[in-house]
């Protein structure tokens, strides 16, 4: 699964002295375990035209070298650690740098694995800085022609081979046959949900793709019975009168959605001061605005039956979202555009198509044309943001926003700080269509 940054690097300072930045996105996309906990994150700098919907020539992910000295210059400048947190960080390499004549950034204690494409010529020159590296303490992921014979020295040094899912079914775990170190596998393009279950007869220790990002909905199935009363609190909260006894009466037909909140609330990630004991507490000390975007977000975190990776993207969005929005005039707007990227994943994590769950839930028109059209202001925001995760260029943000490069990196900052503090999914296993 993708999240991305806008680097904008200057150039040039005075007017008129040429162009003055150049632009490039940074992305991470989450790399899942065998259990869907997330091992880490590959960070790519992919381009392109979100229009087009692909990588712009001359800047693809495989073959940009200019693209790649750009985002080892900026992992150098941003580090390592705030774009991967605790996990694994993996970055695609080509020979130059593997060779040493492009520097690799710090890995400032993280685990740090260098992907390399087999298609590059492989000689002695390489396998030497191959073994370097591995002597630094970087560890190697080998894609592309697995099977070549020439690919064989660098296999044999190799800690993971990536595999796209496509390729699995044309037996190219059979052509690279025996894996002299025991390799482990890592299956990309994991696209759809029913992939997940597909790919796992071959063993993979990872796999990665967009297949948690999307709904598996299954004919019949009803919205979770707990989202029931979180609707119920919605709605009531959109009262300007509604007060503390009513709150409390809709939270008492679900104790454990108070008792969750509570926890979140209470926890180290989210760094409030005081201790807060008792629901009518929360809403004296966070506002009814506030109270209302994280009990939202804890009851959809208790329905869900995604890994909390899920509801980790929807923080980022949501996060991205409501910075961009108060960093303008708009600024008033800030809650809406934070509820509007939260929703953005609700088909993912209720298994349900969007349209179907909004039906149910009590949302003005701004936040429904938001995220069914992605019109109006939010919605261009959020349109902007699904871009930069998607590693495209936007072609469309308002004017009055903040800047949406320093807003992702705060909210993945802010997002991976609560990450331990979310809310429990009720399963791990994405359900396959029946």
């Amino acid at each position: 699964m993708v999240t991305s940054a806008e680097l904008t690097e200057h150039k040039a300072t005075q007017p008129g002295s040429g162009p003055s930045a150049t632009r490039l996105h940074v992305s991470r996309r989450a790399v899942f375990a065998r259990d869907l906990s997330v091992w880490g994150y590959e960070l790519m700098w992919p381009g392109g035209s979100a229009r087009s919907g692909t990588r712009a020539a001359g800047e693809s992910a495989e073959h940009g070298l200019g693209a790649e000295v750009a985002l080892l210059n900026a992992l150098a400048e941003l580090g390592i650690k705030p774009l991967v947190a605790d996990k694994v960080a993996v970055i695609s390499v080509a020979r130059d740098t593997l060779l040493g004549r492009l520097p690799l950034p710090a890995n400032e204690g993280a685990v740090l694995v260098l992907r390399v494409e087999a298609g590059n010529t492989v000689d002695r020159e390489l396998i030497e800085a191959a073994d370097e590296r591995l002597d630094a303490g970087f560890q190697l992921a080998l894609s592309g022609e697995l099977w070549a014979p020439q690919v064989a020295p660098l296999l044999e040094r190799a800690t993971l081979i990536r595999v796209p899912f496509p390729q699995l079914g044309l037996g190219v775990l059979d052509r690279i046959g025996r894996r002299p170190r025991g390799q482990q596998l890592w299956v990309d393009g994991v696209d759809m949900p029913e992939d997940f279950p597909s790919c796992r007869p071959y063993g993979p220790h990872y796999v990665s793709g967009d297949f948690l990002l999307k709904p598996s909905p299954v004919e019949g199935r009803r919205a979770p019975r707990n989202l029931s009363v979180l609707m119920e609190l919605m709605t009531k909260l959109r009262q300007p009168d509604i007060g503390f006894a009513e709150i409390e009466s809709v939270l008492r037909r679900d104790a454990g959605l108070s008792v969750t909140l509570l926890r979140f609330l209470n926890s180290a990630g989210f760094g409030l001061r005081v201790q807060v004991s008792n629901i009518r507490q929360a809403v004296a000390l966070l506002g009814l605005s506030e109270f209302s975007k994280w009990v939202t977000l804890v009851g959809l975190g208790e329905a869900s039956s995604k890994p909390n990776e899920v509801l980790l993207t929807a923080l980022v969005r949501a996060k991205t979202c409501e910075l961009l929005a108060s960093g303008g005039r708009s600024h008033l707007r800030s809650g809406t555009a934070f509820m509007v990227g939260l929703f953005s994943l609700l088909d993912a994590m209720l298994d349900q198509p969007l349209d179907k769950v909004l039906e149910g839930l009590p949302v003005s028109d701004t936040l429904r044309s938001a995220l069914l059209d992605q019109s109006g202001y939010e919605g261009e925001i959020l349109a902007a943001v699904l871009d930069h995760e998607r590693g495209l260029m936007p072609e469309m943000l308002p004017d009055d926003v903040g800047d949406l490069f320093d807003s992702w990196q705060k909210a993945v900052a802010w997002a991976d700080g609560l990450r331990n503090s979310l809310p429990e999914a009720r399963s791990t296993a994405p359900r396959s269509r029946r």
